[in-house]
């Protein structure tokens, strides 16, 4: 008989925890805030293929990284990218050096375009750091430029920069990571171009 009271009991406060709000998720898009500055110093007739490379476990998922200590990543419980930023990385380095008009067609490698140069890109660091003050969002991209139809490096770059967030929460990380992307691209494009020819 007393197994009853206590079922009772146990359901009723199964039913507050299931009727509570539950801690909302949220997805952001990791963006290019800057995408329209800037035009090439000089048009190129080749067509250039970007693919974008998982360097990292910690960027092929959505998850959305940060770090407390060096060298130590956790993930954000509630947030998370809209998709994996390996993916998002090509598109935009894709878009931004479209826009700058430096080259003849420039497509993902997975567009089906005959290209003459491949840049391949990958994260090396994309992650909220809150090991310092102020936290920041830091952003480091490698590239390396190759002669498609050759096989053969041309040329290969490190690309880092930080920005200290507004709010140190998600939303202020990502906004953050954007600007910190967009400075990346800033100096990535041009150098591309430079490379190029």
């Amino acid at each position: 008989m007393l197994a009853l009271p206590l079922l009772a009991a146990g359901l009723g406060a199964g039913c507050s925890v299931l009727g509570s709000d539950p801690q909302p998720r949220h997805w952001y898009r990791l963006g290019d805030p800057a995408a329209e500055a800037g035009t090439a110093a000089a048009r190129s007739q080749r067509v250039l293929l970007v693919e974008a490379v998982s360097s990292s476990a910690l960027h092929e998922a959505t998850a959305l990284v940060y770090s407390r200590r060096p060298g130590v990543f956790a993930h954000y419980s509630f947030a998370s990218w809209n998709e994996a930023p390996a993916r998002s990385l090509g598109r935009l380095v894709e878009r931004r050096l479209e826009a700058r008009g430096g080259f003849a067609a420039v497509g993902l490698s997975t567009s089906g375009l005959r290209g003459d140069l491949l840049l391949r890109v990958s994260f090396d660091e994309l992650l909220h750091d809150l090991s310092g003050a102020p936290d920041t969002g830091r952003v480091a991209v490698d590239a390396e430029l190759l002669d498609w139809p050759g096989r053969t490096r041309i040329a290969r770059r490190r690309f880092a920069h930080s920005v200290p967030t507004t709010s140190a929460d998600a939303a202020g990380a990502t906004r953050a990571l954007g600007r910190a992307l967009s400075a990346v691209l800033d100096e990535l494009a041009p150098w591309v171009e430079q490379a190029a020819r």
